[in-house]
This record gives structure tokens, sequence and C-alpha cells, in this order.
């Protein structure tokens, strides 16, 4: 079984699967994404993955070509070990947008690619 998890965010949807992504659960998600990248970026937090097959690899491969003929953004993100093992065997790392979290993905769908500065104290008056 999977559930999603979808929120808005500054340019888009953050996408939150937790269960197994496969044979069963893929075409649901992938629809979700499909409909998610027409109205904006979409970041997939893949942390409460816990399996990923072909059918989910599928998934994940059609929502970045769909959103790279609509120049739209498509970042993964948090990918659990198993995941990534995946990710890595099938090479699909090299295709796909990845970011170690959420947050990374998030400073990643900025327009101008800006980082947020480290809050630091102001300077004591004298």
């Amino acid at each position: 079984m999977l559930t999603t998890t979808t929120t808005p965010v500054a340019r888009g949807w953050c996408v939150a699967p937790h269960g197994d992504l496969d044979l069963a659960t893929a075409p649901a998600l992938r629809e979700e994404l499909l409909r998610r990248l027409r109205q904006g970026d979409v970041v997939l937090d893949l942390g409460g993955v816990g399996f990923l097959d072909s059918s989910g690899l599928h998934a994940l491969m059609a929502s970045h070509r769909r959103a790279t003929l609509m120049g739209r953004r498509f970042c993964v993100a948090g990918a659990r070990a198993g995941v990534l093992t995946v990710l890595r065997l099938t090479q699909v790392v090299d295709v796909l947008d990845l970011h170690p979290d959420r947050a990374s993905a998030l400073r990643a769908l900025d327009p101008h690619g800006r980082v947020p500065a480290p809050t630091r104290p102001a300077p004591p008056v004298a």
C-alpha cells in the first residue's frame, strides 16, 4: 500500500509517498505527479519509500520526461539507502535531479538559484 501526502510549496508541489512503490502503486503515483506538474514544479520526497521496482522507476522517468517537455523542474529528494541503490544500479542518478533531502530540493527550485544565507547575530552596538 502507498499513501501520498501532497503539499504546496513556493513554485509548485511537494509529493511525499509512503510505502512501497511497485507495480500495484506506481500508476497512481505517476498520475499524481503528472497532475501536479501541470500546475508547477514538483519535489518528490522519497524518504517514506522503502521499496522501488521497475514500475516505480518508470513512474519517475515518465515524470522527469514530462517535466522536461513542459519546462518544469522535477526534483527527487530523500531517497533511503535501498531506493538509492536501485537508482544507482539503473544509472537513473545520472538523469534525475537528486537531492539528499527535501530542504535542498526546495532550495533548488528557487528561480535564481539562491540559497538562504545562514542567520548571523547582529554585531554589537558600541
